[in-house]
């Protein structure tokens, strides 16, 4: 059952948060579908904004595997309404989301490490290539 939410939720999240990368408008269902699952009994459930974001605070409630669904859920939609959309890119290597904390926000991939090398080994290919080719 946990496994199937979270799978439901990773789908949904994925679904906004891939529009917000790719600059389009968020699919309204997949929008919906995220706060049906931070309303859920939401009741016992309090919500108060700070400098940080939105926290979310268990009132009276046992810890179950529901209630960390809803909580995740929560932190998504606080994500989702506090992160500038600017700085929410997708990796062209692999589609990773990251978010750029470069100072100019021009960041391209999510490590440099990892899909900035290739990408950067296969342009060096490609220019060495040409000129031996000629």
């Amino acid at each position: 059952m946990l496994v199937q939410r979270l799978g439901t939720l990773r789908d949904l999240v994925g679904s906004v948060f891939d529009a917000i990368a790719d600059q389009r408008a968020v699919p309204g269902e997949a929008l919906s579908g995220v706060l049906g699952v931070a309303s859920d009994n939401i009741h016992n459930l309090e919500l108060m904004r700070s400098d940080t974001g939105l926290n979310a605070q268990v009132q009276n409630l046992a810890l179950t595997t529901d209630t960390l669904v809803r909580l995740f859920a929560i932190q998504v939609l606080d994500a989702i309404y506090c992160v500038p959309h600017s700085r929410l890119k997708a990796c062209p290597g692999y589609r990773w989301l990251f978010f750029d904390q470069s100072r100019p926000g021009r960041r391209k991939w999510c490590d440099m490490r990892d899909c900035g090398n290739r990408a950067k080994v296969r342009r060096h290919y490609r220019r060495h290539k040409k000129v031996a080719c000629k």
